[in-house]
């Protein structure tokens, strides 16, 4: 072979890394690899929504303790009676209400 004839058939010959990243079983990987990665991100958006929703979901609870606490506290200070022993418990009840939901809200 010539000098002038090596480049052309080197340009012509495929190389060994492009048949071997062309093949079907490569094809068949990439699609694979597609795939998984499409179902990856369908299931990042499925728990985000999840995550969204249960978020959501903890500030309503704490909303309704809170309003409980305030009804707790509210009856406390509603008796016409002013009994001492009830008026203590009920406030007692509010206080451990409000630490229940203070220990939940920091876990």
């Amino acid at each position: 072979m010539s000098s002038n004839q090596t480049p052309a058939l080197t340009g012509a010959m495929l190389q060994l890394e492009d048949s071997i990243t062309d093949s079907p079983r490569y094809r068949g990987q990439m699609r694979q690899f597609e795939e998984y990665a499409n179902s990856l991100e369908s299931s990042i958006q499925g728990l985000s929504k999840a995550s969204k929703a249960l978020h959501q979901a903890s500030l309503d609870y704490s909303t309704r303790w809170s309003s409980i606490i305030s009804q707790v506290s509210y009856m406390a200070q509603l008796s016409p009676i002013k009994d001492a022993k009830l008026t203590q418990q009920l406030s007692s009840l509010g206080e451990m209400l409000t630490e229940i939901e203070r220990g939940r809200t920091l876990h």
